[in-house]
């Protein structure tokens, strides 16, 4: 499901805090949530809120997805790619555009934390001057 899905249709359910909601809480190969021990019901196999983020689980945790690791190609310490022959050999466009979305993906996790690193070096070097 993706996120915004309108999900009207569904019968509302109710949680067990008293809060409605369309879709059933469900798990989806979402890590324990050691931080939530004792906490909550569901840290050993923690929900995830699907009508506002869509289904995690159907889109990077399937075997499906886990199938283009061999397509995959790693990043050197400079951020470039090293060649990977599966990759520039397959000539599936599913296969190519999927790599493709996967590394976009990565490299821009990899933009938002360097953007979060320089704005904390700046705010520490602004405190010390």
């Amino acid at each position: 499901m993706l996120p915004g899905f309108d999900v009207s249709t569904h019968a509302p359910l109710v949680n067990a805090k008293g809060k409605r909601h369309a879709l059933p809480l469900v798990w989806m190969g979402r890590p324990r949530d050691h931080l939530n021990v004792g906490k909550t019901q569901d840290w050993a196999q923690p929900y995830e809120p699907i009508a506002e983020t869509g289904c995690p689980g159907a889109w990077y945790r399937t075997p499906w997805t886990r199938s283009l690791d061999r397509y995959y190609r790693r990043r050197t310490e400079s951020g470039d790619r090293i060649d990977n022959p599966a990759l520039t050999r397959c000539e599936d466009p599913l296969v190519l555009e999927a790599v493709q979305a996967l590394e976009a993906f990565e490299d821009a996790a990899h933009n938002e934390y360097l953007r979060r690193y320089y704005a904390e070096q700046k705010t520490k070097s602004q405190r010390k001057g």
